[in-house]
């Protein structure tokens, strides 16, 4: 029977992790293209300034007049981009580039346009990106925060201020060369170039493909990036979302209780009238009935 023997010549060999091995684990993937593709959201943008001054039944806001700058219409569907960003190995990582239904209203930014949004990726992103590598996601993400874009948009005219044109003569008075009431209530709009950070649908896909590189890169999960960079504990549980129920408002709650969903919506509210009431009572309403659905399904 043969002997196994130990290789004397690996006896008196360095201790501690194999050289080649430790420098091929401690190399990062990098990025070296950015792909931006043109794609449907999954819901609609409304013009909630219109729905607000003049409530509508759905099937009359497809062809409705917008009154918020951006829109074409009242409901329009969503549009997308799907950012993919190609790695040095072969792999690639997606984000989806979506911004929020009542763009354009109460602080959100405007309308999100798929054209807009690609050229905006080309331009600006994949020259700061490709060529990186995957290190970090915190300082990858901050950096994507700081980059910014002259744009041309659409915003509201500024009224014109009384008394700041020259003095009317009696000639102008009697001959109507004045502004009417109307006219200087609604300005209409007007086309301006501003500089500005990048639309917050492209930030919001940019860090998702952003966030899935630098996991790929690592052999973790996502969370355990998120855990590992922002010092958290890693998750042991799912962590707990808020649902919308769109615009069925009573059948998707029932839907949400179902699935244990950890925090439920007020509903959409597209309709004060009927849906929130003039002294919220039609609010408080329905709360109480979605407290009472919660008792008898959960």
């Amino acid at each position: 029977m043969r002997q196994l023997v130990p290789d004397r010549r690996y006896r008196h060999a360095p201790a501690g992790p194999h050289p080649r091995r430790d420098t091929v684990r401690q190399r990062m993937p990098a990025i070296v293209r950015l792909l931006a593709v043109p794609a449907v959201g999954g819901y609609y943008c409304e013009d909630l300034a219109a729905l607000q001054s003049r409530p509508m039944p759905i099937a009359d806001r497809y062809a409705a007049p917008a009154v918020t700058p951006g829109f074409r219409r009242v409901r329009e569907v969503a549009e997308a981009v799907s950012v993919g960003l190609a790695l040095d190995d072969g792999r690639v990582a997606w984000g989806d580039c979506v911004a929020v239904a009542y763009s354009g209203k109460a602080g959100r930014w405007p309308v999100f346009r798929a054209d807009e949004g690609v050229a905006t990726l080309r331009t600006v992103v994949a020259p700061a990106l490709e060529g990186r590598p995957l290190a970090q996601f915190r300082a990858l993400a901050s950096a994507m925060d700081g980059l910014t874009e002259t744009v041309v948009v659409e915003r509201p005219a500024e009224a014109p201020r009384v008394g700041s044109a020259s003095r009317l003569s009696r000639r102008d008075l009697l001959t109507g060369r004045f502004a009417r009431a109307d006219e200087a209530e609604s300005p209409g709009a007007e086309r301006v170039a501003v500089t500005r950070p990048l639309h917050t649908a492209v930030r919001y896909g940019v860090s998702q493909a952003l966030l899935g590189a630098v996991a790929l890169a690592r052999g973790i999960t996502m969370a355990e990036v998120i855990a590992d960079e922002w010092g958290l504990p890693t998750p042991s549980e799912p962590v707990p979302i808020h649902a919308q129920s769109g615009g069925d408002r009573y059948a998707n709650v029932d839907k949400m209780i179902a699935r244990r969903v950890a925090s439920l919506p007020h509903a959409l509210v597209d309709n004060i009238p009927e849906q929130l009431g003039s002294d919220g009572s039609k609010l408080v309403q329905y709360a109480r009935w979605v407290k009472e659905r919660i008792q008898a399904l959960a």
